[in-house]
């Protein structure tokens, strides 16, 4: 019998024509939803056809480290049937012929890992590694035609005799549903055109592998269940009546301002009813209540266009832990999933190779126990969402199909930095056309992703106007109601040092005051003065602070600010509470920054109206106690805004400066829109399009880099390690893990795997951002057995107690990202 998995421990096996069959057809259930059915069948069936060579079956069946290469041989076979109906004349050639071609014989050789197909021999000399894999076939050593060409003729048999369909008569479908998604992305620009490939290259990726780990995990026993369709209708049935129920609250508005944000609603609510696929703007002014707004129209399309899931990104933090609790209240549904860390350390799986290890027990328990956004609403992080885009490991790539015929709500977009314009504008417009997801901009300070002065731009609205890209309309009227504060320049807007902040504060002792300084570092320095300093409460936020703790601490600025009889207090924070937190602070002293930033954060200062005017003042803060080397898109906005700060003013009117911020940051940021890796080392815009200097001397119509591409990209500068903190709960839920750890190693139950998976879930909030380095490890507690075989264990990393503080989080001198 020739099979696909063998557990070793229970000596059950699978059938490579079951795995292969089973593969296309869960492959073939989720393209279909975008026409694209016939495309991944084929390439399902076909993913693993190097499984029936002799030595593919010996290396499984007995247990061997032989090294087999059993990808190659299904992109051979769909080159070699490609060229018998060119030969049959049953086909005229054109570029969509060989991209298909192409792209499908990528897909299936790269199953397990990315690679570049500009590649070097062992001479140096440039190769195409797709064609080398392609022409595997003709190697002496391989067998080809007495193993896989006559395997396939037993598949092609069973798939006519189940599904009706020869493989010609399946390739030639396959190009006709290809040649549909080449006339829905209209464009004339070369670059575009090859870009997007790269981006049909990543959904059939998606699609192929979370079909191949659903069925290879359940190749032992089920542990994974498909949801039941009409569970999941009664669900967004129910998401409906949940919001409405919160909506027929506000039926009779008891202000001006209530009355604005239920009319923007009830706009909403019309548009989600009754928007096809593409990419909106919803451009509110802060307060105007843009969270419920968002998925109030996002429930709506859930319902009224069919879509399959609802995804909320936004840029920070706390801005998350907020908005998914206030989501999770009003839908009352406990599989919501909320990510925003990876607790098991990825880095290790890059080097995972699948040849030997998929078929092991621990690197199946490995893709089990990674998230896959498979949850009917996903909340989760503008990093982890990037990420999902463009980063090259297994669950970023699985993750990417979760978003089709999704609504797809993207708050704060503003915070993206200005190299991913050119990649996230035609990633968007991908996303929205071939995958038929609906992209919403939400933000109070929205980017002009369609200015002059970008050369790629987003394409608003629906495939059939643009005139409909804006989800409301607001009159200058209504906006006036949220303009509740005066801006100012502190100091005379001179540079200034810490004691011109610390000498503002204790100058308004009567008033609760929020700081906003760009960096940790200063923050902290200004957190460590004025509490010694001033009688009022002081707290200090930031990512030292691991999610709960910040959670608790945002909770407990609230109820101060809220109560009565409360003290005015002091808050100390990093940007990261000036977007999409709820406090309501009745003096603001921010730090220059950029003017989208600036804007977000007077949205923490007398937010509710209950001064008269709120009292901003912004900073210009010495270079040493803001240093933003390793920040600088912040810098580069910093640097415009005292730019245009030098001209303006007081009282500043600081709303109407957003378009001039914009249009000054597009143009002065040319050459960085399309993700530059450094002086002449080119962009990965063109790694996944043309690639003009790597791809030189390659002929053919697939050239990208994709792994370069993949690992160069990172939307924060830095690659952090997670790392799981002592705070409150923490200390059980770590206890626990540790224990059902070494049940698992002790006897691989699978009982244990799903208790571990649960556990890290509950932990997610408990976890901060670390960059990786020698020295951090001395501050790590070591879990698990010392079996370096064992892949679970030895990745979750545990903070020593002693490190981590109750007022301001992490203690030991190491540097965290948002």
């Amino acid at each position: 019998m020739i099979i696909a998995h063998k557990d070793q421990d229970t000596g059950k096996e699978q059938k490579l024509i079951e795995h292969l069959y089973l593969t296309g057809k869960d492959a073939q259930r989720v393209a279909e939803k975008i026409n694209l059915g016939n495309i991944m069948f084929m390439i399902g069936i076909f993913h693993d056809l190097g499984k029936a060579d002799k030595k593919f079956q010996h290396m499984i069946k007995n247990n061997t480290n032989v090294k087999v290469d059993h990808s190659s041989a299904g992109a051979s076979y769909i080159f070699n049937l490609f060229n018998s109906l060119i030969i049959e004349k049953k086909i005229e050639v054109n570029s969509d012929w060989k991209e298909l071609i192409l792209i499908s014989s990528y897909v299936i050789t790269a199953h397990h890992s990315l690679y570049d197909i500009p590649d070097n021999d062992f001479n140096n000399e440039k190769i195409n590694k797709l064609e080398k894999r392609i022409y595997h076939f003709k190697r002496e050593d391989y067998n080809y035609s007495s193993d896989i060409v006559r395997f396939a003729e037993e598949l092609e048999k069973f798939i006519i005799e189940t599904e009706g369909v020869s493989f010609r008569e399946l390739l030639l479908n396959a190009y006709e549903e290809y040649r549909a998604i080449k006339r829905k992305l209209k464009t004339e620009d070369t670059i575009e055109k090859k870009f997007y490939n790269s981006m049909s290259v990543r959904l059939f990726l998606s699609i192929l592998k979370n079909a191949d780990v659903f069925d290879t995990i359940n190749s032992y026993e089920v542990i994974v269940d498909k949801i039941d369709k009409d569970e999941l209708n009664r669900k967004k049935l129910d998401y409906l009546n949940k919001i409405e129920d919160i909506y027929h609250g506000f039926d009779k508005p008891s202000n001006r301002i209530n009355a604005v944000r239920t009319s923007l609603a009830n706009q909403a609510k019309q548009r989600g009813k009754e928007d096809p696929s593409g990419i909106y703007r919803l451009n509110l002014p802060t307060g105007s209540g843009k969270t419920l707004i968002s998925l109030r129209y996002g429930v709506y399309q859930l319902n009224y266009q069919d879509k399959d899931r609802f995804i909320y990104i936004t840029a920070f933090l706390s801005v998350l832990e907020q908005n998914a609790k206030d989501i999770r209240d009003i839908l009352q549904d406990p599989n919501i999933l909320e990510h925003h860390s990876n607790i098991i350390d990825l880095n290790k799986s890059k080097s995972i190779e699948y040849e030997h290890n998929l078929e092991r027990k621990g690197s199946v328990y490995r893709e089990y126990l990674l998230d896959t956004w498979d949850s009917q609403v996903v909340l989760s992080t503008m990093v982890q969402f990037c990420n999902t885009l463009f980063k090259g490991r297994s669950a970023n790539i699985r993750r990417f199909s979760s978003m089709i015929n999704a609504v797809i709500i993207l708050d704060e977009v503003q915070s993206l930095p200005i190299e991913v314009t050119y990649l996230f504008n035609l990633t968007m417009n991908y996303v929205s056309k071939i995958m038929n997801s609906n992209i919403v901009l939400c933000t109070a300070t929205q980017p002009k992703y369609d200015d002059s002065s970008i050369k790629h731009k987003i394409q608003y609205g629906s495939s059939d106007s643009a005139l409909n890209k804006d989800l409301v309309e607001m009159s200058k009227e209504d906006r006036s109601v949220f303009e509740r504060n005066t801006v100012y320049k502190l100091n005379n807007g001179n540079i200034s040092s810490l004691d011109v902040v610390i000498n503002e504060i204790i100058d308004s002792p009567d008033e609760s005051i929020l700081v906003i300084l760009n960096t940790k570092k200063a923050a902290k320095a200004l957190y460590n003065e004025i509490k010694n300093l001033d009688e009022r409460k002081t707290y200090y936020l930031s990512t030292d602070l691991c999610p709960a703790h910040r959670k608790d601490v945002i909770n407990e600025i609230k109820h101060k600010l809220n109560s009565k009889n409360s003290q005015p207090i002091i808050c100390i924070s990093t940007q990261l509470i000036e977007a999409g937190v709820d406090v309501d602070f009745d003096k603001l002293i921010r730090s220059y920054a950029g003017i989208d930033s600036i804007i977000q954060a007077i949205g923490r200062c007398n937010r509710e109206g209950k001064k008269k005017t709120g009292i901003v003042k912004l900073v210009w803060l010495k270079d040493d106690l803001e240093n933003l080397k390793k920040l600088e898109s912040i810098r580069n906005k910093k640097n415009i805004c005292v730019e245009i700060m030098k001209d303006i003013e007081e009282p500043i009117a600081i709303h109407e400066l957003n378009d001039k911020f914009y249009e000054k940051y597009y143009s002065n940021n040319q050459k960085e829109m399309s993700y530059s890796l450094g002086k002449d080392k080119g962009n990965i815009l063109d790694l996944l399009s043309i690639n003009e200097d790597r791809g030189r001397g390659i002929r053919c119509s697939i050239k990208q880099s994709f792994k370069t591409a993949a690992d160069s990209f990172q939307l924060i500068d830095d690659e952090t390690k997670s790392v799981i903190v002592y705070y409150k709960q923490s200390r059980e839920l770590i206890s626990e893990l540790i224990s059902k750890i070494n049940d698992l190693e002790n006897s691989w139950e699978l009982v244990y795997l799903r208790q571990i998976k649960e556990i890290l879930q509950k932990l997610q909030p408990y976890t901060i951002g670390i960059y990786p380095s020698s020295e951090i490890e001395n501050y790590l507690m070591d879990i698990g057995s010392k079996n370096t075989k064992n892949i679970i264990g030895r990745e979750i990393k545990i903070l020593i107690e002693s490190c981590y503080d109750e007022n301001e989080g992490v203690k030991i001198e190491t540097n965290f990202i948002l």
